[in-house]
């Protein structure tokens, strides 16, 4: 059993308005949100498409801001796997994403909402390992 609860995270039009390659601007509450899930011990994966000068930039969009990643677009805790495995996924195109129109008619995550439902995961998964069961 591991005691990481990990939130594997996408980029473009998730932490950004996509603007790709380019670093993007800046979407509301994502950076305040991230950094509580870290100082809650979460553990934040960056699961992204971008590679390259492209990744390079999205790593310097979580260095500017503060936010440590354990990893891109792999899980340490589970060596070989095909898939990148964490207890929640944060993307735009997650079929449960909070979406809210704004900046000219431009889509994106409500991240107030995102941040109430990994907040919530979290505890339950905390009351799982409690009551003696495991996590993925």
């Amino acid at each position: 059993m591991r005691n990481n609860f990990v939130v594997a995270v996408d980029y473009d039009d998730t932490c950004v308005i996509g603007d790709y390659p380019q670093q993007g601007t800046t979407i509301p509450d994502a950076v305040e949100s991230l950094k509580l899930f870290d100082r809650m011990g979460m553990k934040i994966i960056l699961l992204t498409l971008r590679e390259g000068d492209a990744l390079q930039t999205a790593m310097e969009w979580f260095q500017k801001y503060e936010i440590p990643l354990y990893d891109i677009n792999n899980n340490p805790d589970f060596p070989g796997s095909r898939k990148v495995a964490a207890d929640i996924y944060i993307d735009d195109k997650n079929a449960d994403a909070a979406i809210v129109k704004v900046y000219s008619g431009k889509w994106i995550l409500d991240w107030e909402d995102v941040t109430r439902k990994v907040i919530r995961r979290f505890f339950q998964s905390k009351e799982r390992v409690k009551n003696g069961y495991s996590q993925i």
